[in-house]
């Protein structure tokens, strides 16, 4: 089992959890609401012109007449929206967004065997300098829905509580966030992020990539919001203003803070650095030197026109660090950016036309362009298809960059992306995408231009409420250098997917489902394969508001090639996705609930309890590095509270 991080973006989660607690009169949603809850472009505007035609609906039922919203969509709406008249709900105390409300979230977790990292040295000494244990602690206050505030400590394990004579967490986040203002939309102060375009240029939130709705390649999204998570790298820290008037609307923006970076020296000088630290941890002695020990500007704008059926963006950032960028010299490496300082452009454009929704950004950066172009039709009502191109230069560069690709950096890549959704009546459900890519220089451990191909199939069934039942199937193939040998050689890599995924409600809402995955991994002739299987039950246990929920995972696979990714239930705010790898067992059990009302009075006391455990038949130590446990076995406990008024 691959080890377990903490989410660095449950901002989305934060906001859908909060518009849960107070859902909203359908006459108030608005534009960003729907793109919260991932509505495409041809489903917002079929909401609008309905509206405008017929008024807004009235109960949950009249949605299933508004071209493109399929059942599905309805289902996962519903706990969002309230049909009551406006009339009927008053500005209110203490109801989520409305006046007031304020939220205190304390989580704290620990492996409970022994990492290398902790274990002292023959001086006594460990090269972990603080506790195993994380700490995540954040306060969130919201008025009126229009002014928003908060802080949050981070501590991961191994890092100090209180470094020297500052006793602070290893991360501190703070914003001060004002919206609504008349033709001021939006101020940020302290941490926020900024999401432009289709991510060539700067894409901060959240964002998806290929998978079973076509339409999901198309980033929307908010393009001012306050920063909440825990993650250390993806956020700017400053000031930003949204300003609006009629069809115009700007977002400028600053931001200057500390950066961890690994630094060259010249005797006791730094004079530059070769890569950014990346992983959020600060825990020995080599880590700590590289924290933050770089300092980064950023300023940028959008201009932005919005006209009847369309919309353009144009979109300017400029970077500068305190020391200039300097990777090493690799032949893979001759076309990235070096130096201190980098200004970027885009022009990015949505066009809404009958059926059929047109999306795409050209973007300089560095020294190349980076261009994807984008279509969605909806063929009928039973079927959708999206078409993406992309050409990006091995010269382009943007560091905040986060499209649509097969690789994480946005550079050197070429493709064309296609989907099909059909929906032949409201229980099946057929997703198909292929992806044909090449990447026309070398990439890190490929040492000559290559290419691939990827393509998944999705089969569902649904009946009512009761079963859910889907089938999945993905292959993939591409090139990797030749291993173990001092060559330049590469080879093919062929690797298959299948998944098969049940789910039944049972009385008393209980809740079970049952998975199997299977993976094929061919490389250089030898084949590795990997098996896992598991089952879940989940539901209440008493009549106080508690829930259980477990699982029981059995995996067996050939090696890390053939691991085996599976989401896991976790605590409020959070999430895991570990990778399963070698023959073993892995259980959880979580334990949620409330306290009674009365207990403190208005406050509201939710708490989660978990606990998982992994055992391994085939070795005696997991994990790598700093992180390897000796033994068979890694257990985790993780433990959170809330408390909202």
């Amino acid at each position: 089992e691959q080890q377990e991080r903490e989410p660095e973006q449950d901002e989305l989660l934060l906001e859908l959890e909060q518009l849960k607690r107070g859902p909203i009169p359908v006459s108030r949603f608005t534009e960003a609401h729907f793109l919260l809850l991932e509505l495409s472009p041809q489903q917002i505007r079929s909401f609008r012109e309905y509206c405008s035609l017929f008024g807004f609906p009235t109960d949950k039922y009249e949605l299933q007449a508004i071209p493109y919203w399929d059942i599905a969509l309805i289902k996962k709406l519903l706990p969002y929206l309230d049909f009551s008249p406006q009339s009927a709900f008053p500005w209110r105390k203490n109801s989520a967004g409305e006046k007031e409300e304020q939220q205190l979230l304390f989580r704290t977790s620990r492996v409970l065997e022994e990492s290398k990292g902790f274990q002292p040295d023959s001086t006594g000494k460990s090269r972990y300098q603080g506790s195993p244990q994380r700490l995540f602690i954040r306060y969130t206050a919201q008025f009126n829905r229009v002014i928003l505030a908060g802080f949050g400590l981070e501590k991961d394990a191994g890092e100090m509580f209180g470094r020297t004579l500052k006793r602070t967490a290893d991360f501190i986040g703070f914003h001060v966030f004002f919206r609504g203002l008349k033709n001021i939309k939006a101020i940020a102060l302290g941490d926020y992020t900024i999401n432009a375009g289709q991510g060539l240029l700067i894409w901060q939130g959240m964002a998806f990539g290929k998978g079973a709705d076509g339409a999901g390649v198309f980033r929307q999204g908010a393009v001012l919001k306050p920063y909440r998570s825990a993650g250390e790298i993806n956020f700017f820290r400053g000031a930003a203003i949204q300003l609006a008037k009629g069809k115009w609307e700007t977002v400028s923006w600053v931001s200057k803070r500390k950066r961890s970076a690994t630094l060259r020296f010249d005797g006791q000088e730094p004079v530059s650095f070769s890569s950014f630290s990346e992983s959020g941890y600060h825990r020995t002695s080599t880590e700590l030197a590289a924290r933050n020990r770089l300092t980064e500007f950023v300023a940028g704008s959008i201009l932005r026109y919005q006209g009847k059926g369309f919309r353009l963006n144009v979109n300017n950032l400029y970077q500068h660090y305190s020391l200039p960028w300097m990777p090493r010299e690799e032949p893979y490496n001759q076309y990235y950016f070096r130096g201190k300082t980098s200004v970027h452009q885009s022009i990015d454009y949505t066009v809404v036309k009958k059926q059929f929704f047109l999306f795409g950004e050209i973007a300089k950066g560095g020294k190349g362009w980076a261009v994807l172009q984008g279509i969605i039709a909806s063929l009928d009502s039973k079927m959708d298809g999206t078409l993406v191109i992309r050409h990006f230069q091995p010269g382009y560069h943007s560091y905040y960059a986060n499209a649509l690709a097969e690789q994480a950096a946005i550079r050197n890549e070429e493709g064309i992306y296609s989907s099909v959704v059909v929906r032949p009546d409201p229980r099946w459900r057929l997703n198909f995408y292929v992806d044909f890519y090449r990447f026309p220089w070398l990439r890190f451990r490929i040492a000559a231009p290559s290419g691939g191909r990827e393509a998944r199939v999705q089969l569902q069934w649904q009946k009512k409420r009761s079963w859910l039942v889907y089938g999945i199937f993905r292959t993939r193939s591409g090139m990797e250098n030749l291993s173990g040998l001092p060559t330049y050689s590469i080879v093919p890599v062929v690797q298959h997917n299948l998944r098969v995924h049940l789910e039944k409600n049972l009385p008393n809402n209980w809740h079970f489902s049952a998975r199997l995955d299977q993976v094929w991994f061919k490389k250089e002739g030898v084949m590795q394969t990997g098996t896992g299987m598991y089952a879940d039950l989940k539901g209440p246990v008493s009549r106080l508001g508690w829930q259980l929920a477990g699982r029981l995972h059995w995996f067996q696979t050939d090696g890390y090639s053939s691991r085996i990714y599976s989401y896991e239930r976790d605590l409020l705010y959070s999430y895991s996705i570990p990778a399963f790898f070698d023959h073993g067992w892995r259980y959880y059990l979580q334990w949620q609930g409330r306290l009674k009302p009365s207990f403190l009075g208005s406050v509201a006391v939710k708490w989660w309890l978990r606990w998982s455990h992994t055992g391994f038949t085939n070795k005696n130590s997991s994990g790598s590095g700093w992180d390897e446990i000796q033994g068979n076995k890694r257990s985790e406990w993780k433990f959170q509270v809330m408390l909202n008024w």
